[in-house]
C-alpha cells in the first residue's frame, strides 16, 4: 500500500466521521480545533494529520487512532449504515416522518 493510499483512506475516514456528526468542514474545523484548510487537505488525501492534529481528532471524536486508517468497503453494512445516518442528520422532521412511513410500509 502506498502513502497516497494511506492518505486517501485517512481522508475518507475523516469525511465519514464528520458526516456522521452532520457537520460541514467549517463547522468540523471549529469543533476539533484544526484550521479549515487543513481539514480540507486531510479529507482530499493531500495531507495526513501530524501527531498533534491526530490527537485533537481522537480526543474530540472519542475514537482510537486506528479508526482513521481502517479501510471500510463501500458496500459494507457498516458503510451503508453510516451513510444513512449522515443523510438523516441533514434531513428535516417532515422528511424523516415520510422516510419512516416508507420504511414501515416496505418492512411488512
Amino acid at each position: 500500500m502506498s502513502m497516497n493510499d494511506v492518505k486517501k483512506i485517512f481522508g475518507y475516514n475523516i469525511r465519514r466521521l464528520r458526516n456522521t456528526l452532520g457537520l460541514t468542514q467549517e463547522e468540523f474545523s471549529l469543533f476539533v480545533g484544526i484550521e479549515f484548510r487543513t481539514i480540507a487537505n486531510l479529507e482530499t488525501g493531500r495531507n495526513i494529520a501530524n501527531s498533534t492534529n491526530l490527537q485533537k481528532l481522537c480526543d474530540k471524536l472519542k475514537v482510537h487512532p486506528i479508526e482513521f486508517f481502517e479501510r471500510i468497503p463501500n458496500n459494507s453494512t457498516e458503510s451503508k449504515r453510516k451513510e444513512i445516518e449522515s443523510v438523516i442528520n441533514k434531513t428535516s422532521k417532515n422528511e424523516i416522518d415520510a422516510i419512516y412511513k416508507f420504511l414501515t410500509a416496505i418492512k411488512r
